[in-house]
């Protein structure tokens, strides 16, 4: 596991990270937001649930049951049946998004792994590969952010997508990530904008072998950082 400071908040804490879209194609208009086959930002929870699903059609020869449940929503107030009694969540939240009353959805269905039922995210085509999961969040109703994970593999495939069809990143990062053992490896990250909408790639994520790709609404998360614990006092304040 590599250890990284949050990207959301060195993204919003950085200068100009966040800028207008100055460097992207001459079509691409300030006001329009970013969207991710069809799913775009600042729509409602209903209209996202009205778009097209971009499930990847080869997901049947991925060793999924031909018996198994039909692919649909799944939300992190959508709860399962773990063992008898304990149910969990689909989706799970981070504390932060708990408190800012944050929804996430996922497509995917129940399995069965080792007895017991299962979340499993769909996999959805992306570049030349697939994805690791693509997790759609809402807050107050819109949705704010596309968070979607893949092996790092495909990382090339994404940038050069992303850079045809939006230009130059207007940001272009380089430094390094420091994995459990204390060893240094280089990490690159890139950022697109438009009006209040930003695409975030970075590589690697989590993982050496992992990648990172967020479309999301900088003032939508800027707000969720600003939701402070309920609760008592911490000790430095008493």
């Amino acid at each position: 596991m590599l250890r990284t400071l949050g990207w959301i908040g060195v993204l919003l804490a950085t200068p100009g990270a966040v800028v207008s879209a100055q460097n992207a194609s001459p079509s691409a208009s300030a006001d329009v937001t970013y969207d991710f086959k069809g799913a775009r930002l600042g729509m409602t929870f209903d209209e996202w649930k009205a778009v097209a699903p971009p499930i990847n059609l080869r997901e049947s020869n991925l060793g999924v049951d031909e018996k198994a449940p039909p692919l649909r929503i799944w939300c992190s107030d959508t709860r399962y049946e773990l063992i008898k009694g304990h149910t969990i969540p689909a989706v799970r939240l981070t504390a932060a998004e708990e408190r800012a009353g944050v929804t996430t959805c996922a497509y995917g269905r129940l399995i069965r792994f080792m007895g017991r039922p299962q979340f499993s995210a769909a996999f959805i085509e992306l570049g030349d590969g697939l994805s690791n999961h693509v997790i759609y969040k809402f807050r107050e109703g819109r949705l704010y952010e596309i968070e979607i994970e893949a092996l790092i593999k495909i990382y090339p495939g994404i940038l050069e997508g992303l850079t045809a069809k939006f230009g130059a990143p207007a940001e272009d990062k380089r430094d390094t990530v420091t994995n459990g053992y204390g060893s240094d490896f280089p990490r690159t990250s890139k950022t697109w904008a438009r009006g209040d909408s930003a695409i975030h790639l970075e590589a690697p994520y989590k993982k050496l072998d992992q990648m990172k790709v967020a479309f999301f609404t900088p003032s939508a998360w800027q707000q969720i950082l600003d939701v402070q614990p309920k609760g008592p006092p911490s000790a430095s304040k008493m």
